[in-house]
């Protein structure tokens, strides 16, 4: 019997969202039915036959069940924000994981730059000969690899997922913190203590790779973790950092010439930098890894290159969900003509990605609903010297951006934006521009 299921031996254990982490977690536990007693909650109620011993709730009122259980499982997607908490431990796959785990784990979270840094990580690891498995938020749930996973587990950790943990990864990184998912959270400060999660829990044996710059990651408590501290700094020297044409990591100097990336902008060098530190301290030479940096072709809706159409070059940068993204979308390509934004309004500022696109010498916004219709309007008051366009949905503002950016420019489909409401996720959204695209 594996660790978790003798840990649940005795429990009454609910399953809380039976999402595709949900029906995971639910896969996993199978073996130890009889052990404990098992229920599974979800606003919908899903296609499955269950056994007739799982205790089902499932409708509106699925959330009252939290108070009848010893364990809950919690999935990302479900937000307790507006539930008095239960007496019964709250988990989730990642704690339970990170808990019984019994490898090197490295983990990294961050508002954005997680993904794409989690896979450069396990990318260079595979490259050099070390055995590792790349889960997490980047789409594989912890516990369906718990049993089978090879070498160091390289995870990519969101907030969610962060929220009730108990225990932190051995590498930690923390690349930033912006709002966010405020939709999910009772505050931003709520948001900040989860991030915060990924080295609370650290021991001296540990170390916490974190961005000095960021004002809302809390120094305080990084400074009172029991764990090596190693900062990356955009502006001043710091345990990582640039200086005229030369990369600082842990005293180690490396010329830019020898970093060959083919994923654009200064945010992915530093995601690269942080990357070869965080495999630093899993045993792989800096050196090495810097070999290996230029066979990485970077993630799907991530400033992804669509090709040139008609003398354009559009760009998919479906991932962008918040103005940070944005900006640094266009000062990575350095020359945009025309730049689509829209989407789900969850009540973040955007008053940044205002006051930056009107000095940013983009000729062309297309705005969508909702948020791209606020963006607009803020630069129509401003009195931006830009063209200003709204449209009803994304087909229309691809259609408009083929006619008003000129041949040999570039257009950049960066939202601004969380996709929820007008599609699945962000793939989904990014699928659709493609398709549009080449219609």
């Amino acid at each position: 019997m594996n660790e978790i299921i003798n840990y649940l031996k005795g429990k009454k254990v609910l399953i809380l969202g039976f999402g595709r982490e949900g029906q995971s977690t639910y896969k996993f536990l199978e073996e130890g039915f009889g052990g404990f007693s098992l229920g599974v909650a979800d606003i919908n109620k899903p296609g499955f036959a269950f056994p007739r011993e799982v205790n089902l709730h499932f409708g509106e009122g699925y959330l009252e069940s939290i108070y009848e259980y010893d364990v809950i499982i919690k999935s990302p997607g479900v937000s307790l924000k507006d539930v008095k908490l239960p007496k019964g431990e709250i988990t989730c796959q990642t704690d339970l994981f990170l808990r019984f785990f019994p490898k090197t784990v490295i983990g990294v979270t961050g508002t954005k730059g997680k993904s794409t840094t989690s896979a450069l990580i396990s990318h260079i690891l595979t490259n050099c000969n070390v055995k590792n498995t790349l889960l997490g938020n980047i789409g594989i749930p912890p516990l369906s690899r718990f049993l089978d996973c090879e070498g160091i587990c390289v995870m990519e950790i969101s907030s969610h997922q962060l929220e009730f943990v108990k225990k932190s990864p051995n590498i930690a990184v923390l690349l930033n913190i912006y709002p966010e998912h405020l939709d999910h959270y009772k505050s931003y400060d709520h948001y900040k203590f989860a991030k915060h999660n990924i080295f609370k829990y650290q021991n001296e044996d540990d170390v916490i790779i974190y961005n000095s710059d960021c004002e809302d990651i809390d120094k305080g408590l990084i400074s009172a973790a029991k764990s090596k501290k190693v900062a990356f700094s955009y502006k001043n020297e710091a345990d990582i950092y640039i200086k005229d044409g030369f990369a600082y990591i842990l005293g180690e100097k490396i010329s830019l010439d020898e970093i060959n990336l083919k994923i654009k902008g200064r945010h992915n060098l530093y995601n690269a930098l942080v990357a070869l530190c965080a495999c630093r301290f899993a045993g792989v030479s800096i050196y090495d890894a810097v070999l290996v940096l230029d066979t990485f072709s970077g993630l799907p809706h991530r400033l992804y290159y669509c090709g040139k159409i008609d003398g354009v070059e559009y760009y998919n940068d479906s991932i962008s969900t918040i103005p940070q993204t944005a900006i640094c979308a266009v000062e990575a390509l350095g020359h945009v003509d025309t730049i689509i934004v829209g989407g789900m309004d969850r009540g973040v500022d955007l008053s940044p990605l205002v006051v930056f696109l009107q000095n940013s010498g983009v000729k062309n916004v297309i705005a969508m609903p909702d948020t791209g219709y606020k963006i607009t309007k803020a630069l129509r008051e401003n009195g931006a010297d830009i063209n200003l366009y709204d449209t009803k949905d994304l087909k229309e503002a691809v259609d408009l951006a083929k006619k008003v950016t000129p041949k040999g420019g570039v257009c950049l489909f960066s939202p601004a934006s969380a996709s929820y409401g007008f599609f699945k996720n962000f793939e989904d959204r990014g699928d659709a521009f493609m398709r549009y695209l080449y219609d």
